[in-house]
């Protein structure tokens, strides 16, 4: 499964399938606060006609085409990267809608070691890592080193998007069945810090590392 990022803004974007289907959205927000602005991310699946609906039948038309899969609130002077998702609550398997987990972005994209340029997470008891490489990022099981999924910018040559040059993320089929909501998400935050810090992504800045600013890894990143 090929999705492109549409535009190539990682704050607000739709990601796209190569048929041209919607598939996530990514909206951000932001507002004041005492000690500063607070900019919010929200990431949706958009419900497809004929995949099931919402569990919640009362709802307006509009809101059950989409899914909230997670909201992340990016680090301020004061407090680390949050991020609230359901899908934290069980390994990757979603509870009811309105119960979500929440945890540091650091502590849902772990370091394995304290110099490792690698982030991970765990999903249905498997672990799998983000590893930057060439134009982009490699995602693999870390046991077996199956490629799971890769971010790559380059040409396109088939699809909707043919000609074109765009921000791919490639979602392979594998025997481990990982939760997909939980690969974009984990992409979106890598590719946010990346952007942010004109790096890789893999730190992700000392207020994510202690919120305290005092505990972040030297070196070695």
């Amino acid at each position: 499964m090929d999705l492109f990022l549409v535009p190539n803004n990682v704050e607000n974007a739709v990601f796209v399938s190569s048929s041209g289907d919607p598939c996530y959205e990514i909206i951000t927000s932001k507002r004041s606060r005492g000690e500063g602005d607070l900019m919010t991310s929200e990431l949706q699946r958009i419900i497809a006609a004929g995949d099931p609906e919402p569990e919640d039948g009362d709802e307006d038309e509009e809101e059950e085409r989409f899914m909230v899969v997670a909201e992340v609130d990016w680090k301020s002077w004061s407090s680390p990267t949050i991020v609230r998702s359901p899908i934290m609550l069980a390994g990757g398997k979603t509870r009811s809608r309105g119960e979500s987990g929440s945890m540091k972005a650091a502590e849902f994209l772990f370091k394995q070691k304290r110099f490792s340029r690698s982030r991970c997470f765990r999903d249905g008891g498997e672990t799998y890592c983000w590893k930057h490489v060439a134009n982009g990022f490699l995602l693999l099981h870390k046991l077996t080193k199956t490629e799971i999924a890769r971010c790559t910018v380059a040409l396109v040559t088939h699809g909707v998007f043919a000609g074109e040059k765009k921000l791919r993320l490639t979602i392979h089929a594998s025997v481990y069945k990982v939760n997909v909501d939980m690969i974009v998400l984990s992409f979106i935050i890598l590719e946010k810090k990346r952007r942010d810090a004109g790096g890789d992504g893999t730190r992700l800045a000392a207020h994510d590392e202690d919120p305290q600013g005092d505990g972040c890894a030297e070196g070695g990143e």
